[in-house]
């Protein structure tokens, strides 16, 4: 229970500084690129616990949104950053790169029948990476990481993305030196 008694379960509005309001609710924030989506504050209301059966309620108040308010939160406006867990801006550190591949990264060596060939033989390299198509963006920036070589391609059959490179030369003079420049 909170220390306040209003029994009469009125709504108490108060017009204050928005600065000095101190912690009687909170605000949501919205970061949009839409020029309609604006920052939302409710406020709690005095008397606002009401306790029933098996139920603890508690009221809030919506006071309105932040563009009508006399004084806004100038450091809100200063740090307005995107967060995000990639940042595109940001090269792919060379150790990330070594224990990703390391986990979900493999090599491959194919040998098969082709009588196109003189031998009858064909053989292929195949570096791969497949990661659920949430990770995409982690992959276009692997590619990014070596050269921009090899493909990305999206599974329709399941929800993955996967990162290759077939050429053989790019696996001998990009992929596998990495390794060693470490």
């Amino acid at each position: 229970m909170c220390g306040w008694t209003n029994h009469s379960c009125k709504v108490i509005s108060y017009k204050i500084d928005e600065n000095l309001m101190g912690y009687r609710g909170s605000k949501s924030e919205f970061k949009s690129p839409q020029p309609n989506i604006f920052s939302v504050k409710e406020q709690r209301v005095d008397g606002s616990w009401f306790l029933a059966k098996k139920a603890i309620n508690l009221r809030y108040t919506l006071m309105g949104c932040e563009n009508n308010y006399r004084i806004k939160i100038l450091s809100k406006r200063l740090n307005n950053k995107n967060m995000s867990s990639i940042n595109s801006l940001l090269k792919l550190n060379p150790w990330f790169v070594t224990g990703l591949i390391d986990a979900e990264g493999t090599f491959t060596i194919s040998i098969w029948k082709d009588n196109e060939y003189k031998l009858g033989w064909q053989t292929g390299a195949e570096f791969k990476i497949q990661l659920h198509k949430r990770d995409l963006n982690l992959l276009l920036r692997l590619q990014e990481f070596f050269s921009g070589k090899g493909s990305i391609s999206i599974s329709k059959i399941r929800d993955s993305v996967s990162y290759s490179v077939k050429s053989i030369k790019d696996i001998v003079n990009i992929i596998i030196p990495h390794f060693f420049k470490l």
